[in-house]
């Protein structure tokens, strides 16, 4: 950590260093949204408690896979219209496990309560 100083206008400044290790790329491996999606299924990565989750994991990467961003002709020549309600529901339902998971403590729900889905309501 650096020493406060005072620069050519009187305002009061700190330098401070940080030395960073540099790592060989080759660890790392890229990972797409089905990779991740695998790898936390099958190593059970995210400490949700929630059984659900899991079970709907590979759903949520079908879902996924039919979405593609592109460009469009008009408001009605996208993907989102081939998703039906129930996978859309089942979408959110996911999201909000993760997001209010343990894997993110301290997060505000009420900030996800759009996510929430109505288990009485039928489509």
């Amino acid at each position: 950590m650096g020493q406060e100083f005072e620069d050519a206008d009187g305002k009061k400044k700190k330098i401070d260093m940080e030395i960073l290790e540099k790592v060989n790329p080759e660890i790392y491996e890229e990972m797409s949204f089905d990779k991740m999606c695998q790898r936390v299924e099958s190593k059970k990565l995210v400490a949700l408690g929630n059984d659900e989750f899991f079970k709907n994991l590979p759903y949520l990467r079908q879902i996924r896979n039919r979405v593609h961003v592109h460009i469009v002709k008009d408001d009605t020549d996208t993907d989102y219209l081939k998703i039906q309600q129930k996978e859309y529901n089942l979408a959110r339902k996911v999201l909000f496990t993760l997001l209010t998971s343990e894997l993110f403590p301290n997060v505000r729900e009420d900030l996800f309560d759009y996510l929430k889905v109505d288990e009485t309501t039928k489509y």
